[in-house]
């Protein structure tokens, strides 16, 4: 791996033998002497005349403008498919099933005919409020229909919708507006509007506000109701003048990436991102059209949810079923039980709470019942393991364990409908928690993607096709449509990095020519910046992030990631998060976060230890008060430090070189979490933000060579 970090941190090598103008109205251009793999056929790489369906000229898979074109990346079966307009997509599911359910909202539903007004309506709105083409309308509020028809009727009116997380400080919400060019603000309620009214006149863009969950009271903000009767109020001549003047090939969306270390990038996608995606997906995940029931309740900001919420399940003809704020606060279930979704998309904390609360459940059943719960998760572990090694299951055997017990629990889940498409992402999901339900026959199929390339690997869970889809431990195999490659893959241990090709790559970042060149390699595949192997079969297995390669003073290469994976899978019940640090030291040291309470009102992380960690503590003869009693008192809870270094020890001994040793560990006095900065909004560790945070603590590691010493004798 030593290789990668080296091109990684020195550059691409390839850029000389490129012209790169970003002056052009078209956006960022690029013309490669190279021959290109992306250059579409004939007969798809111009489609002129009136929009929407239109492809524009372009030289180009590339752009980093606002009206940016771009070559679209057109291949051979389900990649040369005929590209159409976002408008085009929406319009043939209202064509075919006007009647049925799009979205519902509590009491209140929307068929697809009436949505499609909705977002028409919003789109003349908007124009009549001074969106112009080629500008943004930014969201930035929780999941809500209207947050839907924002961001369609943004695009339907020429523009482009940007969504804005809902944590963001008044900073990042000043940065996101000013850098779209924001034309107009849609936010949900008071606090979110008091993010954006002491900085309007620093927004030259924006012509006005709209709120749509609360009822505006300050100058110049309207609400929802009003941009409705606006919209409803003019005539459909200028949206039908937007469409026409639109292209697939231009950008649709801004995705904004986390920031860690400065401002985030603005990632563009095209309307033949999102419409192709959603194409590949509908195969990849064998969606019946008209069928499908799914809950919106991750943040719509991020892509996972924009794509399989807003455009997936409209591509599809699905039903999208509204979750409540507190979703995650406690609320998650009772949605569940009450719409039996058929395919579920979490990140790794919503299965790994339910592993939890389940695990404390079961273990408070009596004797009696506690023997029928074991030998039924026994039953299901077998049959889900014949299955995934292509087996045929357990048959009988296992349809009675479902009977007496799993079928019970999947129906107070609410999960009865979706037992074959239930997804996690954004994070690697604890192999712990993997285990644990499938032994209640609950198969998790991890899913990988970027905001750059939605939806690009995934594993299928089908029991008819015998674990021929899925690897427990993998993120599964290329989308239909889509390629995977390993960039500068080392003859050795087999990692390289992900480099992606497809119709699902995006465009560029919003002004920054510079990072979209570094995004991309010769011929223009999509260097994903993550480390991997590939089997023979096409499975692809994350094994960390190139940027997170620790470089020690000895000029050694260490990914952190399998060693962290390695402690956490082996102190299951103690440690909820650890992370490696050592960059430029002599040796590895280690931070340890200890499972902790969540307030289910307020999500925040408490001093409280989890069940299972206090148990832990206890097994090895302490009862510490809480998590900064056990992080404060090292020689007071000796038998838990202990504890912990015969982990360390043993995977020490794992480790193929004594760089990658780890020679101290210290327990942090709280566990990581998004409102502490540590963890960002789909949990992932944002190292660079711990690493600030605990300088302190990292330093004094260094420094002291108290009883968690690991030194060499």
């Amino acid at each position: 791996m030593k290789h990668i970090s080296k091109i990684w941190k020195t550059g691409r090598p390839w850029w000389s033998d490129m012209c790169w103008n970003s002056s052009s109205t078209s956006g960022l251009q690029i013309t490669s002497t190279a021959s290109l793999s992306t250059r579409p056929h004939a007969a798809a790489r111009e489609r002129l005349g009136v929009g929407p369906d239109r492809v524009l000229p372009a030289t180009s898979p590339a752009a980093v403008t606002l009206d940016g074109v771009v070559q679209l990346r057109m291949g051979e079966g389900l990649a040369g498919i005929e590209p159409i307009s976002c408008y085009t997509c929406i319009q043939r599911t209202v064509d075919n099933i006007p009647g049925n359910i799009a979205l519902v909202s509590g009491d209140r539903k929307w068929t697809y005919e009436e949505y499609f007004n909705d977002m028409n309506t919003a789109a003349k709105g908007f124009i009549e409020l001074g969106l112009n083409p080629h500008r943004t309308v930014a969201i930035i509020g929780n999941n809500s229909p209207e947050w839907f028809t924002s961001a369609v009727g943004a695009i339907f009116a020429g523009g482009l919708s940007s969504g804005v997380y809902t944590t963001n400080n008044s900073h990042s919400v000043l940065y996101q507006l000013k850098h779209s060019k924001t034309n107009i603000a849609v936010v949900e309620d008071h606090h979110q509007l008091e993010k954006i009214l002491p900085f309007r006149d620093d927004l030259p863009d924006l012509q006005a506000i709209v709120m749509y969950g609360e009822k505006p009271v300050e100058h110049g903000v309207i609400s929802w109701n009003e941009l409705m009767n606006i919209g409803a109020s003019v005539h459909g001549r200028e949206l039908q003048n937007r469409l026409e003047n639109q292209a697939i090939n231009q950008p649709a969306i801004i995705c904004y990436t986390s920031g860690t270390t400065s401002n985030p990038k603005g990632a563009l996608l095209s309307q033949d991102n999102l419409t192709w995606t959603c194409a590949s997906a509908v195969e990849h995940f064998k969606l019946r059209y008209g069928e499908e029931h799914i809950i919106s309740y991750l943040p719509l900001s991020h892509i996972v949810a924009q794509i399989v919420d807003i455009w997936l399940s409209v591509s599809g003809g699905g039903t999208v079923h509204f979750a409540d704020k507190d979703a995650l606060k406690g609320t998650l279930l009772k949605t569940l039980t009450e719409v039996r979704p058929t395919k579920f998309v979490a990140v790794p904390r919503v299965y790994e709470k339910m592993h939890s609360q389940l695990e404390s459940q079961l273990a408070g059943l009596s004797r009696g019942k506690a023997k029928l719960v074991d030998w039924c998760r026994s039953v299901a572990t077998d049959h889900h393991n014949s299955i995934l090694s292509g087996g045929t299951g357990l048959g009988l055997k296992y349809s009675l364990a479902e009977k007496l017990l799993l079928g019970k629990i999947h129906s107070k889940l609410g999960l009865d409908r979706c037992l074959s498409g239930m997804y996690s992402g954004a994070a690697p999901l604890n192999p712990e928690t993997i285990e644990f339900l499938k032994s209640l026959g609950i198969v998790v199929s991890e899913l990988y993607g970027m905001t750059e390339i939605p939806n690009h690997t995934a594993n299928i869970y089908d029991p008819e096709e015998r674990g021929a889809k899925i690897r427990i431990g993998s993120v599964g195999q290329s989308a239909p449509g889509t390629q995977t490659r390993l960039h500068l893959k080392d003859p050795q241990d087999g990692i390289g990095e992900v480099a992606a090709q497809g119709r699902n790559v995006f465009m560029g970042y919003l002004s920054d020519s510079t990072k979209t060149r570094e995004t991309f390699d010769r011929a223009f595949w999509l260097l994903t910046g993550d480390m991997a192997t590939m089997d023979d079969d096409g499975f692809v297995t994350i094994k960390g992030r190139i940027k997170d390669i620790i470089i020690t003073s000895g000029g050694k290469n260490i990914a952190p990631y399998p060693i962290e994976e390695k402690i956490k899978a082996l102190l299951p019940d103690l440690v909820s998060n650890c992370m490696l640090v050592g960059d430029k030291q002599k040796h590895l040291a280690l931070l340890i976060t200890v499972r902790a309470v969540i307030d289910p009102a307020s999500l925040e992380i408490t001093d409280q230890l989890e069940a299972c960690a206090w148990e832990y503590c206890r097994s090895c003869g302490h009862e510490p008060e809480s998590v900064s009693d056990l992080a404060a008192h090292k020689d007071k809870y000796d038998g838990v430090y202990d504890a912990i270094l015969s982990v360390v020890e043993i995977v020490n001994k794992e480790t193929p070189s004594k760089a990658a040793k780890i020679r101290k560990f210290t327990i942090l006095p709280k566990d990581f979490s998004v409102g502490g900065g540590e963890l960002g909004p789909t949990m992932k560790l944002k190292r660079y933000a711990v690493e600030k945070k605990y300088a302190d603590v990292i330093e004094n590691m260094y420094a002291t060579t108290d009883r968690t010493s690991l030194w060499d004798a």
